[in-house]
């Protein structure tokens, strides 16, 4: 019997698109221009503000295993170091934003013109993160005391963020000048506090946690 091979189907060839008048319009990543304007600085500091209180709490919930120092034996947490580094970070964030602001980078375009002065939104920026820290600190400090380990590393972490703070505060003062006299204004309006003094309150709150923690570790050995 004799069989016949099938023939390969075949396709009509599609004829190729001709391109676009707008090429650009068809590639599927926003141009530049779509982008979103930067917000405002007082819509800034508003978020700026409420992200700072948000990792404020997250650092103080945060699961924290124990350590101990090799120098001095004492037992502590890293939660000294995950408060600073939230300070550094949103710093940076701000110093960012600011420069975008200046015209500094290539999406800044129309925000030359913008009326607003860099000390005050840097300020309140300071101003947002302290008051963060100090909120939370109250809230969650007795959440930390929760057995003797607990107490002793409390009032490590707590005395270690004084000393911290205090040399953070010179630091800020050598890189921010003017900072200390920003605010001033905004004191007498709308109950505005000056970043020195919620930097000095915070420093006073560590140094008073400090003592609290280890008087609260006598009630887990008497």
């Amino acid at each position: 019997m004799e069989t016949t091979s099938a023939s390969p189907v075949s396709f009509p060839a599609q004829a190729e698109s001709p391109p676009t008048a707008n090429a650009e319009a068809d590639w599927p990543w926003p141009s530049p221009e779509s982008f979103p304007l930067l917000p405002d600085p007082k819509k800034f500091l508003l978020s700026f503000c409420s992200t700072a209180s948000e990792l404020a709490r997250n650092i103080y919930i945060a699961d924290r295993p124990l350590h101990i120092l090799p120098a001095s034996g004492a037992i502590t947490t890293n939660l000294c170091e995950d408060v600073m580094y939230l300070i550094s970070a949103q710093i940076d964030a701000a110093e960012e934003y600011l420069a975008v602001m200046r015209g500094k980078t290539s999406l800044s375009s129309g925000y030359q013109d913008c009326e607003y002065e860099e000390d005050d939104v840097r300020a309140e920026a300071v101003y947002g993160i302290l008051h963060a820290l100090y909120c939370r600190q109250i809230r969650f400090r007795d959440a930390l005391l929760i057995d003797l380990e607990g107490c002793c590393a409390a009032a490590n972490d707590f005395d270690r963020l004084m000393d911290r703070m205090e040399g953070w505060a010179s630091d800020i003062g050598a890189r921010y000048p003017l900072l200390q006299l920003v605010g001033k204004e905004q004191s007498e309006q709308a109950g505005f506090v000056p970043p020195q003094r919620e930097l000095s309150d915070l420093v006073l709150l560590y140094a008073a946690d400090a003592s609290y923690a280890a008087r609260a570790a006598h009630w887990f050995v008497f």
